[in-house]
């Protein structure tokens, strides 16, 4: 990637020296990352939506395909500033790690692709943040962990599963926000450790390889 792929779709809203540090921050962030995965065919949309970002922290990103992320700000969030520099870079790294698979694997059809494509990008983001996890990747307690991961086995191979549901958060299916993120980032940082590999080196790794029937009791 080159520093020229970061672009602003929108600044309304950013002043002159929000703009400035978000172009530093984008194109230090980019730099590194085109060092550890392929990178070079996406381009980076900054994007002022505040209606789509994480009212948590004003951050949010989305990729739709290997050419295009898009990373959602919102600058009127009280926590924008403040997190400028952890969040900004690690939805930057999340989002990009999505596009490289996309090159590869791709994102995935079924519930347990998503949830090792999920995972693996939340595991690479905490290169970029200090290696703290994100809210989004530690949503559940532990003691949840094992009850939804046995209910998300059931459909781990549909390929019609309700995605809006595990990621998002079901109410009437008992499933909290977020659980898809979290338990995504349980399976792959468990399979982490035990091969002691990075999330940059399995950007191109089927979610098959993550499927161990033992992580999950």
């Amino acid at each position: 990637m080159t520093l020229e792929s970061v672009f602003f779709a929108n600044t309304k809203g950013l002043s002159s020296s929000q703009i400035e540090r978000i172009k530093i921050i984008s194109d230090h962030t980019c730099a590194q990352i085109a060092d550890l995965i392929p990178t070079k065919q996406t381009d980076v949309i900054i994007h002022v939506k505040p209606s789509w970002t994480i009212p948590e922290i004003g951050f949010s990103g989305f990729s739709p395909n290997a050419a295009y992320a898009f990373i959602h700000i919102d600058p009127s969030n009280p926590n924008f500033d403040s997190n400028i520099e952890t969040e900004l870079a690690a939805t930057i790294a999340h989002e990009l790690h999505h596009c490289a698979r996309y090159t590869s694997v791709g994102y995935g059809q079924t519930l347990l692709e998503a949830l090792v494509t999920e995972g693996l990008a939340c595991a690479f983001e905490m290169d970029f943040r200090q290696g703290q996890i994100s809210i989004y990747a530690n949503a559940l307690e532990l003691s949840q962990i094992s009850a939804l991961l046995s209910q998300a086995q059931e459909e781990f191979h549909s390929q019609t599963y309700a995605h809006n549901d595990w990621f998002f958060g079901s109410q009437e299916r008992g499933i909290p926000r977020w659980t898809g993120y979290t338990l995504g980032y349980e399976i792959v940082k468990k399979y982490l450790e035990e091969t002691r590999l990075t999330a940059a080196s399995q950007w191109n790794t089927s979610a098959s390889s993550f499927e161990r029937k033992d992580f999950y009791e």
